[in-house]
């Protein structure tokens, strides 16, 4: 299923932007393109950083684990940084395919600033990452419920439909989305408003929140599961 996420998802993405804009639903431009290839990026980091604590119930692992001396937060922080990493793979075959099957023009990218929105863009996930693997931890099976919200938080983090388009309750919600803000920053560099560095800070910012938020949450929940030996409701 990674293998699939991350090498053809990004391809299909495009072939269905292309013949949108073959019947005038969107324009077949960059900023849509960079848009499609985040997509594939976060739904490859909500599989595998959420599942991250479930496989290794699965593999009988996490006893062993657990009775080591490497703190929780260092193993959760070590795969959801590999898993954005891997993930943002797609990213970059997505702008290579568009380069490559469909002749994209590529030069209103403005190389420093999408290289400071993909580091940003690392660190947001792996910070997401993080909260999903503990949150899914909680659940038997989590796989039906990373099903349940992977379009909604797509659709929370501007990806898909602008935020002023997100009813007020929820817009709040896209506010505090490391993700909406790159996608944001992102968006008006392509477009060429301006290179939004403000919005780059705001997400680092967000993302070191969560970071410090769940660097002690994590720190509870580890004496839990050493104390019960019980990862969520997964016995």
């Amino acid at each position: 299923m990674y293998q699939f996420l991350i090498l053809f998802q990004p391809l299909l993405f495009l072939i269905t932007l292309y013949y949108m804009s073959d019947f005038r639903a969107i324009d077949f431009k960059i900023d849509y393109i960079i848009i499609s290839g985040i997509i594939s990026t976060w739904s490859y980091v909500l599989y595998s950083s959420g599942s991250a604590l479930i496989v290794e119930k699965w593999d009988n692992t996490f006893s062993l684990l657990i009775g080591t001396n490497t703190s929780l937060f260092r193993l959760l922080f070590i795969k959801t940084i590999c898993n954005s990493i891997v993930g943002t793979i797609s990213l970059l075959l997505t702008i290579l395919y568009s380069k490559l099957f469909f002749k994209v023009d590529l030069s209103s990218i403005n190389l420093l600033f999408f290289l400071y929105g993909f580091l940003a863009l690392i660190y947001s996930l792996m910070a997401i990452g993080i909260i999903l693997a503990l949150v899914f931890a909680l659940f038997k099976n989590a796989i039906p419920y990373q099903n349940l919200i992977i379009f909604p938080t797509l659709l929370l983090s501007g990806l898909i439909i602008p935020i002023q388009n997100i009813p007020f309750p929820f817009s709040l919600i896209s506010l505090s989305s490391p993700l909406f803000w790159i996608v944001s920053s992102m968006r008006e560099n392509l477009n060429g408003t301006n290179n939004n560095y403000l919005n780059l800070l705001i997400s680092l910012g967000l993302s070191s929140f969560y970071l410090f938020i769940t660097f002690f949450i994590t720190k509870k929940l580890e004496l839990s599961f050493r104390k019960h030996n019980k990862l969520g409701v997964t016995e």
